[in-house]
């Protein structure tokens, strides 16, 4: 009984992971254009099925192939921002969000038609046996992910506080104007955010394809599933979207040890629809400022 809780545990933080950084992906976005990008499902699982090719077809060893992921990652985002939202800057966020949808729907069905509409099996990366931590079975594979959630997380974090790119990001998130006034340059900050969140984004589903399979049509409730831990953690900072991710992730395994798997989806969005009316401010609002 203790084991099967472990591992319910384990596989609850492992999904998690992947709901972390795509709702860190949200949380970047957010507060630097005040634009949600409804994307970010797509995003993840072409970045999973990038990967499967690479290793399947190709034989790049890992390191590589992630890292064409993850550069991927960034030349999209610098196409999000210069060809797609760049006409419509000055138009109503409305608009710019339905032109970021759009673009996710194009990706879905356009990977539908290179890598067919089922769910394909990744290779995994790393050894298959479990190894015990504290006395409980764990792939390797789930703490990989786990581990480069955790430092994708406090990376992020360093950047956004240590360096002149994250302080031009938070300027440009308090006063646009004032921002560009003191030489920040827009288009430097819509790249920078846009190409990391979409690298992010990818490398994410990189990285837990080999767990849960690469490609599908789940682009949609990946997306949702990232929003929703954005609003369980609140907006106010990286580490609180994340933990909010993780969290959602945990509800949705504690939900299927008592309920079929089937009602994964329905366990996630009824969380989500929970905190929209009891603590729409997420639960780290507090901490945060927000």
């Amino acid at each position: 009984m203790g084991q099967d809780l472990a591992l319910l545990f384990i596989g609850g933080v492992t999904k998690g992971c992947m709901y972390a950084l795509i709702a860190v992906g949200y949380q970047l976005v957010f507060v630097s254009t005040r634009v949600f990008n409804f994307s970010l499902g797509a995003v993840a699982i072409l970045g999973g099925l990038i990967l499967l090719s690479l290793r399947s077809d190709l034989g790049l060893p890992f390191p590589l192939a992630l890292a064409i992921v993850f550069v991927a990652g960034l030349a999209l985002g610098w196409f999000y921002f210069q060809v797609l939202l760049r006409p419509v800057r000055r138009r109503d966020l409305a608009t710019q969000m339905l032109v970021i949808f759009g673009m996710g729907l194009i990706i879905e069905n356009a990977y539908a038609l290179i890598w067919g509409q089922q769910p394909l099996a990744a290779q995994t990366f790393l050894s298959k046996k479990l190894v015990l931590v504290l006395g409980m079975p764990i792939r390797v594979q789930s703490l990989w992910v786990i581990g480069l959630t955790v430092l994708s997380v406090v990376l992020l974090k360093l950047l956004l506080d240590r360096t002149w790119t994250g302080r031009a990001l938070r300027a440009n998130a308090q006063n646009e104007t004032a921002a560009r006034l003191m030489g920040v340059s827009l288009t430097s900050v819509g790249v920078t955010v846009y190409g990391m969140t979409l690298a992010l984004a990818m490398v994410a589903g990189a990285a837990i394809s080999p767990i849960t399979y690469a490609g599908g049509y789940i682009a949609v409730p990946l997306l949702l599933k990232g929003f929703a831990g954005l609003i369980v953690g609140g907006a106010g900072s990286p580490f609180a979207a994340a933990l909010g991710g993780l969290i959602l992730g945990l509800v949705e395994a504690g939900g299927t040890k008592f309920l079929s798997p089937s009602y994964i989806d329905a366990i996630g969005m009824g969380f989500l629809l929970l905190f929209l009316l009891v603590r729409p401010q997420g639960l780290f609002a507090a901490r945060t400022g927000q």
